[in-house]
């Protein structure tokens, strides 16, 4: 069915993405997660009361920055 639609659509086929390339779209995509993490956390310790949460998420922070 998904080649009929191409064919109807006269798709151009496009070659396939070297492995460097998904290598390089996976650590970007894992960067962009950490750095959102990070902000999350940062944001986080500025309303923190327990001191238990509090070295968690400073804990999370150090494991994120390593």
């Amino acid at each position: 069915m998904l080649a009929r639609m191409g064919a109807l659509l006269e798709l151009e086929v496009r070659p396939v993405r070297s492995a460097i390339l998904n290598d390089l779209k996976d650590l970007h995509m894992a960067r962009e997660a950490l750095v959102k993490n990070s902000t999350a956390a940062r944001n986080r310790a500025k309303i923190l009361t327990l001191a238990l949460l509090k070295r968690h998420n400073t804990e999370q922070l150090r494991q994120i920055e390593r």
